[in-house]
């Protein structure tokens, strides 16, 4: 979607295949028994509760979003720290080259903004490979996004029906 190959984005399909994969293989199962009817009925249910998914997760990244602004809310408005938290959905895990070619700032201050994030806890820092001079390279994932996304979608909904 950021390069623009899709218009809208397709609803995660994954985590109700998981949440309910008995009834997913039953329907791949009908399929390659000659009922196709079945297969079709089961996968159109499935988009369903996807979309009824994308419902409830778009809040939850709003609210995640939200949740990182006040954390860089003492950080100078227009810096590229604001403008990394504004395209975290988009690129979750980042390294000071991917910022600085983003962004247009130099490697140094994308770098310093990765670190700012850090220590605020909205990105995590974990070492990838080696990097050049047998050093680790750097990269900055949003931790918090990728639990929120591995969460169990009946988890997910329990939580938010919970936090009202």
């Amino acid at each position: 979607m950021s390069r623009g190959a899709l218009s809208s984005v397709a609803p995660p399909v994954s985590p109700i295949i998981v949440d309910d994969r008995n009834r997913y293989v039953s329907g791949l199962t009908a399929y390659r028994d000659g009922r196709p009817g079945l297969w079709i009925d089961t996968l159109v249910s499935l988009l369903e509760g996807a979309c009824a998914y994308s419902l409830l997760l778009a809040p939850a990244i709003q609210a995640l979003e939200k949740e990182w602004r006040a954390l860089a809310s003492d950080v100078r408005s227009g810096s590229v720290d604001h403008e990394i938290i504004s395209h975290l959905t988009e690129l979750p895990v980042l390294d000071a080259t991917t910022v600085a070619g983003e962004f247009g700032v130099s490697n140094m201050g994308a770098r310093d903004a990765l670190v700012r994030l850090a220590d605020r806890g909205i990105v995590v820092e974990r070492p990838l490979r080696k990097g050049r001079r047998g050093r680790p390279a750097r990269v900055f994932e949003a931790e918090e996004l990728f639990e929120l996304l591995d969460e169990p979608v009946r988890l997910l909904a329990s939580r938010l029906q919970s936090n009202g």
